[in-house]
């Protein structure tokens, strides 16, 4: 997302076009492909997965509305796309440290 605004960073409407299009991306891409929301979440850290999955969603979202209108919200998205950055860390030390379901 970033490096797509750096094609003009003088153009808003650069910026502001991918930012609208990567997020609705990330948004339909967490919904087809997260986790299962019939699936009953048993331990901690599949309570976890859940809250981080609906916040990333809850942060496109966000990204994407503060790039519609024409208001100057470029450092506020910078924080979301920080903050975006490390719930994809927390996801990816999860599925490092996850264990398989036990073999009988």
């Amino acid at each position: 997302m970033s490096l797509l605004a750096l094609i003009d960073p003088q153009s808003t409407s650069w910026w502001r076009s991918f930012f609208i299009i990567v997020s609705v991306l990330g948004v339909a891409g967490m919904l087809l492909f997260g986790p299962f929301p019939d699936r009953q979440p048993h331990h901690l850290l599949d309570v976890s997965d859940h809250v981080v999955h609906w916040i990333a969603i809850g942060l496109y979202l966000a990204i994407a509305a503060l790039a519609l209108p024409p208001v100057h919200a470029l450092r506020i998205e910078g924080v979301l796309l920080t903050v975006l950055v490390l719930l994809g860390v927390h996801v990816a030390l999860r599925l490092m440290f996850a264990t398989g379901a036990s073999k009988k």
